[in-house]
Order: structure tokens, then C-alpha cells, then sequence
């Protein structure tokens, strides 16, 4: 008993101090993305009622953890600094975002809500990672997209997009600024792919 109210004298005084038998974790960096630049032109809407579906993907890439492959090893991640969503979610906002605020779509909408659609953007997310090449970090993305015709769900067309950037340094802003440069490309060609699949 003697040594029972010791220990919660002790607890008591730990307490009231603010101390804490525990190391106190560093707090995490939560990184997001640049959104995709798009033209505000005013432009006939050429694409309506698409839905982005969130990325399937592996156990790494389906978190929030920024992986990274150095030069030579297995793939890992980066301690302390996490994206602010796991990474599927991430993309799929992305895109979303960017296009919905692009006037050549229309009606676009994300897979949690579960609006109509005409069309569906489906896709596997192989790769979003930093790969070091010659001792320089590199965003790499990969990702196979197909683009299906609903409510039959045949497909119109798939594409493998695969694209790299060069990160100007090691930091984690000019890493968080590759990623955002190379899915600013990826939008690009998405989109215009997605536009020429369904022109006519």
C-alpha cells in the first residue's frame, strides 16, 4: 500500500508541475499543394457531368506519408512531415479543383458524393514518391487512367501518364514545390486527354 501512494503522490506532483515521464513527440510539418493554374478565359463547356474517382492505390501511397527512394535504397519515408491528406485523397482533390474551376468542364463532381454523371475518371496510382537520380531529388508520378462511360461502364480510353520534376533542392519547400510543378503538368495533359477522348 506504502508503495501504491507513493506512486500517486508522484503522479499527483508530475501533474501539477506539467512534467511527463515521456519524451514529447516533435510535431509533424502537414504539406499541401499549389493548385493547378487554370485560364480563366471564358470558354463553351466541352465536357459535362464527370466524376474524379479517388486513386487506387498500395498500402505507402494509400497514407499520408511522403515517401522518398534514395539514391541506391528501398523506398522509405520522410520523418517528420506528413501531406494534409492521404495521398489518393490528395490527388483527387487536386484534380477536382482544377477542374471544376476550368470552363471547358462541367457538372464535375468526386466520388463521395455519388452525383449523376455521364463519365468517370478512374485511375491506379503506381508511383508519388521522391526518387534521387545523380544525387538530385526528383517528384515522380505515375499514375494509369481510364476513362469510362457510365451507367454501361464500358471504357473510352486509358492512358499511362508518367512525369518527373527536378527539385531545386533538398529542402521540403522546393520538394513540395516539385511535387506541385509536376502535377500542374500532369493537369495539363489529363485534361486535354480527357477532351480529345470525348471530342465529336
Amino acid at each position: 500500500m506504502r508503495y501504491s501512494l507513493t506512486a500517486a503522490r508522484l503522479l499527483i506532483v508530475l501533474s501539477i508541475a506539467g512534467c511527463t515521464l515521456f519524451p514529447e513527440s516533435k510535431p509533424l510539418d502537414v504539406w499541401t499543394l499549389e493548385p493547378a493554374t487554370v485560364s480563366s478565359e471564358a470558354a463553351e463547356a466541352r465536357v459535362q457531368g464527370l466524376r474524379v474517382m479517388r486513386p487506387r492505390a498500395g498500402d505507402l501511397l494509400n497514407s499520408n506519408r511522403m515517401a522518398v527512394a534514395p539514391e541506391g535504397e528501398s523506398i522509405s519515408v520522410y520523418k517528420g512531415a506528413r501531406w494534409s491528406d492521404p495521398v489518393p485523397r490528395l490527388l483527387r482533390d487536386y484534380l477536382l479543383d482544377a477542374l471544376q474551376r476550368d470552363p471547358r468542364f462541367s457538372e464535375v463532381s468526386g466520388d463521395d458524393v455519388q452525383l449523376a454523371a455521364k463519365h468517370e475518371l478512374v485511375s491506379r496510382l503506381d508511383a508519388f514518391h521522391i526518387d534521387y537520380r545523380n544525387g538530385r531529388p526528383e517528384a515522380v508520378v505515375r499514375m494509369h487512367v481510364q476513362l469510362v462511360a457510365m451507367p454501361g461502364r464500358d471504357i473510352v480510353a486509358e492512358r499511362l501518364f508518367s512525369l518527373e520534376e527536378t527539385s531545386n533542392s533538398e529542402d521540403m519547400n522546393a520538394i513540395v514545390m516539385a511535387f506541385s510543378g509536376v502535377l500542374a503538368q500532369l493537369y495539363k495533359e489529363i485534361s486535354k486527354w480527357i477532351l480529345d477522348s470525348l471530342a465529336g
